[in-house]
Formats: C-alpha cells, structure tokens, sequence
C-alpha cells in the first residue's frame, strides 16, 4: 500500500476516499486540528453527495437515452408534410363555407 500524498492531487484525482487519507505536514504555527477536522468531513460528505448525485443523473440520462424514440429528421420532416397538408385542408373546407 502506498503512504498518502502530502502534496496536491492531480486535476481529476480527487475521491471520497483520498480527502480524509490526505495527510498534511506537522509545522510549528498551524490551523487548529480540530477544525480542519471538521472542514474536511464536510467536505467529505459533500464529495459523497455530489457523487451520488453524478451515479443518479447518469442513470437516469442512460434511461431516458434507451426510452427516447427513434425520431430521424426524415421522420419529423414527414410528420410536418402531413401536418401542413391536414392544415391546407382545413382552410380549403373553410372557405366552402
């Protein structure tokens, strides 16, 4: 198993699992531990829901991509023909009136 980083993760790199690993250098004058505790576990839990959230929205777009219909150009190109043509006719039956 390889020791944490102390240094900064590659853009990319960052999981749940890496932000409470991460370790810091011990320096004479430095943040109060127990806040930086506190920071890091809120932003652990906001990684975690953020990642749910990513799980969730690509399951869904997975969903709605296999259920979207199979609607080409030439298809919508039809269905409007037919549309103006039902139009047209509608207007011709209303001037016979």
């Amino acid at each position: 198993m390889t020791a944490p980083s102390v240094g900064p993760p590659e853009p990319g790199e960052v999981s749940g699992t890496m932000i409470p690993a991460h370790e810091f250098t011990v320096v004479s004058r430095g943040f109060d531990q127990e806040q930086v505790r506190t920071y890091v576990a809120h932003v652990l839990a906001e990684v975690a829901r953020l990642a749910r959230d990513n799980w969730e929205l690509r399951r869904r777009l997975e969903t709605a991509e296999r259920e979207a219909p199979d609607t080409t150009l030439a298809d919508l190109r039809a269905e409007l023909q037919r549309a103006m043509a039902r139009l047209e006719q509608i207007e011709a039956e209303r001037r016979l009136r």
